[in-house]
């Protein structure tokens, strides 16, 4: 998995409330079209808008305790690891919202 998947999938999978496409690509730097493409093969695990202001989803709740729990794995490429994600996550997400708005 590439580190830009990886580091997609960390900030959707940890999101409690999912963001659009274009919320998204502006917390992580990239363009809407880059994350498109990034996510272009996740269809049948995520819900992916066609249009860029409608947000991303979780398909299956499941997913989300899937990529975060080591047990499950026996390669370690798709794990989520939470000692990777940003500890003020929430924070910088609230303020992509309201700059977006």
């Amino acid at each position: 998995m590439t580190e830009t998947l990886r580091k997609v999938l960390r900030s959707i999978v940890n999101l409690f409330s999912p963001l659009s496409i274009n919320s998204l690509a502006n917390f992580l730097d990239m363009s809407a079209i880059d994350l498109n493409e990034t996510l272009a093969d996740l269809h049948t695990t995520l819900y992916i808008p066609n249009q860029n202001f409608h947000p991303i989803c979780l398909r299956h709740p499941t997913f989300r305790n899937f990529l975060l729990s080591w047990e499950r794995y026996s390669d370690s490429e798709f794990w989520v690891d939470k000692k990777t994600i940003p500890p003020n996550l929430s924070r910088q997400l609230h303020k992509n919202r309201v700059q977006d708005a």
